[in-house]
């Protein structure tokens, strides 16, 4: 009886600590961000929003991707009211995604939707989680989108 009480007890606490462990691993561990041509989507809540840039493109690393570029215009997506923040984890550029808005820094407007519209041979840039990951999405001269995921980035 006794063995089986503390074999018992030996596994209840190794369980535990698994199941511990894997939650605080859960809760710590890096997002997840998609791009497509018309949304953005994550494994964590974008509430707190992120910047939307169209860049000039100076050079490129060996892979392709932006090092030396400089802003156009920026364009940011944030909640309505700063003191209601809706959940939300896929952000549509061009539907409107209720409780958030567009803010085209520039121009000083605000829109429901993306206020531009990502045109061939251009570079775009998102920047989230306090501008420490990037996004790089270039279209070519056929309209064919591509995507960078690198980690950090350098700008001019």
């Amino acid at each position: 009886m006794k063995i089986f009480i503390s074999t018992f007890s030996v596994i209840s606490i190794l369980l535990l600590l698994s199941c511990t462990r894997s939650c605080i691993w859960q809760a710590y561990s890096p997002c997840k961000y998609t791009v497509a041509k018309n949304h953005i989507e994550s494994s964590c809540d974008l509430y707190s929003g992120f910047y939307f840039e169209k860049i000039k493109v100076d050079s490129l690393d060996f892979q392709g991707v932006p090092i030396k570029y400089k802003a156009e215009y920026t364009i940011s997506f944030s909640p309505k009211n700063i003191d209601e923040e809706p959940e939300i984890k896929r952000v549509n550029f061009y539907i409107e995604n209720i409780g958030y808005e567009w803010h085209h820094m520039s121009q000083s407007s605000l829109h429901a939707t993306l206020p531009i519209k990502m045109k061939p041979e251009n570079w775009y840039l998102i920047r989230l989680d306090g501008s420490t990951k990037y996004i790089f999405i270039y279209i070519d001269n056929k309209g064919e989108y591509s995507f960078y995921y690198p980690n950090s980035r350098a700008s001019w």
